[in-house]
Parts: C-alpha cells; sequence; structure tokens
C-alpha cells in the first residue's frame, strides 16, 4: 500500500501557540496535507475546535472525528445527528469518523452484533447525509469485538502504533502510526499517513456538499390577515406571495 500523504489529527488536548509554524514542520521530509479535527463527543463540543478550525480550513484539507460513548444505535444516531448539526456549512474535505475506541464503552462487552450495529447506525446516518463516512478504530476492537467483515465495507483508519511494515492489514484508508513533535505546539500530536488521493476521491464523488431542498407551503387567511401573516413568516427567511382566491 503506497503512502501518499502526511496528517494530523487535533482536539482541545493540543494547544497550538503557532498555526504557520505547525504547517511549516515536516516529518521525514513530508509536510502537513490535512488535519482531523475532534468535534467532540456525546453532544459536547471540543473546547478548541473553532480554534483549530478556523485556523486551518482553506490551508489544509480537513476532516471531523466524533469520540463516541454510544451504547445503542439510538445513542449512535443522536450522535450523528448532532455532528451533522454542528458542520452544516463548513468546509469539510476529508471523511466524517467515527471514533470508538474508549473503554467506558467496552468494558460493558456487548456482543460483537451489538458493537458493529452501533457503528453501522452511525456511519449510515453520516453516509445519508451525503458525507465521506469513516471508522476509527484498533486492531483490537476489529478482531475482539465486532463483525470484522461488515465493518471494513466501510472505510478504515487504524489506529496502530507500530513502525512502518508491522501495521495490521486491513485495506485501511489511513494509519494513524504514532506521534510526532511539530513547532508552534505544547507537546506531541497524533501523526498519520494517508494511503490514498480521498480528498479527491471525495470530491469525484460529489460527497461532503449536502443536498439542499426547496420547501413550499401554503396557507389560507382572510384579506385583513394577509399582511400580519407574510411579515411573520418573511421574518423566518421565506420568500412570501399572495394571491387572491
Amino acid at each position: 500500500m503506497a503512502i501518499n500523504n502526511f496528517g494530523i489529527d487535533l482536539s482541545a488536548w493540543n494547544d497550538v501557540t503557532d498555526y504557520d509554524k505547525l504547517l511549516n514542520s515536516t516529518y521525514n521530509g513530508k509536510s502537513v496535507k490535512f488535519a482531523f479535527l475532534r468535534l467532540g463527543w456525546y453532544d459536547k463540543l471540543d473546547s478548541r475546535f473553532m480554534e483549530h478550525y478556523n485556523a486551518l480550513s482553506g490551508r489544509v484539507c480537513i476532516g471531523v472525528y466524533l469520540y463516541s460513548y454510544a451504547r445503542t444505535v439510538e445513542a449512535a444516531r443522536r450522535e450523528a445527528r448532532w455532528l451533522l448539526g454542528r458542520i452544516k456549512g463548513l468546509k469539510i474535505e476529508f471523511p466524517v469518523v467515527f471514533d470508538y475506541e474508549d473503554k467506558a464503552v467496552l468494558s460493558p462487552k456487548l456482543s460483537r452484533t451489538e458493537y458493529t450495529a452501533i457503528c453501522k447506525a452511525f456511519l449510515d446516518e453520516i453516509r445519508a447525509a451525503g458525507y465521506y463516512a469513516m471508522l476509527y478504530c484498533n486492531p483490537s476492537f476489529l478482531e475482539s469485538y465486532a463483525d470484522k467483515a461488515a465493518l471494513l465495507k466501510y472505510p478504515l483508519w487504524l489506529a496502530h502504533y507500530v513502525p512502518e511494515g508491522k501495521q495490521a492489514q486491513y485495506g485501511q484508508k489511513i494509519w494513524q502510526f504514532g506521534t510526532f513533535r511539530p513547532e508552534g505546539v505544547k507537546g506531541a500530536v497524533d501523526a498519520n499517513f494517508a494511503y490514498e488521493q480521498i480528498g479527491k476521491a471525495i470530491r469525484a464523488d460529489g460527497l461532503n456538499v449536502p443536498a439542499k431542498y426547496r420547501l413550499t407551503a401554503e396557507k389560507t387567511v382572510y384579506a385583513w390577515e394577509a399582511d400580519e401573516e407574510k411579515a411573520r413568516i418573511s421574518a423566518q427567511g421565506f420568500s412570501v406571495s399572495a394571491k387572491k382566491i
């Protein structure tokens, strides 16, 4: 699997003091081409998400991930819908990711069927909204907790901190291999390689550009109510016309 691009992921744990220095840093001669930003967890927004987004948008391809605590299918769907509401209007050029790894969700030891259904519920919501959905997990989750064959039908971002050539092979699109210490950041950041030109593929498939709908409605009112109703509806952002019947 040929390695193409190098990227990072950031959350509130990463205090960036100089984004220019961060982006000018290289790993083995490779500059940062993409960044995954933690949007949040549950329905809690990451305290540095907008800071990271505003500083990096338009400079590198941005993807987002939600750190999930879902233990049911419905909880996963709620998380996905919350995420979709938060990224509306943002420029997301890389995958939208379900990060499923926390001990709080793995310690109950649900069945493989249940864990698989939870992941699928989130990813299917993201797909249905027109985004490129991706699963983030480690080899242990795939081998010990889930239906590996079912989940590998989705693009995979694999977390496996081993030397090059030792990483598990699941057909992953992205490999999180460790950390590095760039300039402009207090401490280390997670480091990743992308095996494919994912941003290009997303653009080619017309993804990450949610569909828009034109809504129309009718309401019958008396003449003396018309002006008041037109003003009320216009205030909600609708175009209003009236016709005598």
